[in-house]
């Protein structure tokens, strides 16, 4: 049970008919800050990678982990000027984008503040009026916010109402024509 990686919560119960002895290893992911493991409400010793968990389990035996999964940056490991000039953020495994139905000229140059691990301090936000997986605002330099949403939901009626950018700019070396055909 769970809506990762909107939250950082998994619970696993455990259906079986009779005792039974056999290692569950579940995942802690390298995108998170930390997490939490627990059996049956009991701390479990974890890090990131495989957690063997091997033990005779019963039936409705729990399983809950929580990972502190914050926003991060990311950029290009190459020496390019296109490289060097643009940004991601993920929320844990998923790719987030600028979408222009959620208002804001998605070519414009962004400045999000970020610490020296590149971890955002992102706002949960509800601003897109169409259905999305992951939302939030990335505080910028200059006191304003952009309005990120998961890659999935982005771009999705495929005409230059939503187009879409995931790599954004942070210097202003490039423009993008919105006059121009983007589709056929």
């Amino acid at each position: 049970d769970t809506d990762y990686p909107k939250s950082g919560t998994v619970r696993l119960d455990l259906s079986i008919d009779s005792p039974e002895s056999f290692t569950i290893a579940p995942r802690i992911p390298s995108c998170v800050r930390s997490a939490r493991l627990t059996v049956n409400g009991s701390d479990e010793i974890t890090n990131i990678g495989f957690t063997s968990l091997k033990r005779e389990w019963h039936n409705g035996d729990t399983i809950e982990i929580a990972f502190d999964i914050p926003v991060r940056s990311y950029r290009l490991p190459y020496d390019t000027e296109a490289a060097k000039n643009h940004v991601a953020f993920f929320k844990g495994p998923a790719l987030l984008a600028r979408d222009a139905r959620i208002g804001g000229e998605i070519d414009t140059v962004v400045d999000i503040i970020e610490d020296e691990n590149g971890t955002v301090n992102a706002i949960p936000s509800n601003d897109a009026t169409f259905n999305v997986n992951l939302e939030y605002k990335l505080p910028q330099r200059d006191g304003t916010f952009i309005t990120v949403i998961d890659y999935a939901s982005a771009g999705k009626t495929y005409t230059k109402d939503s187009v879409m950018t995931a790599f954004l700019a942070t210097k202003k070396y490039w423009d993008v024509d919105i006059t121009r055909p983007l589709y056929r």
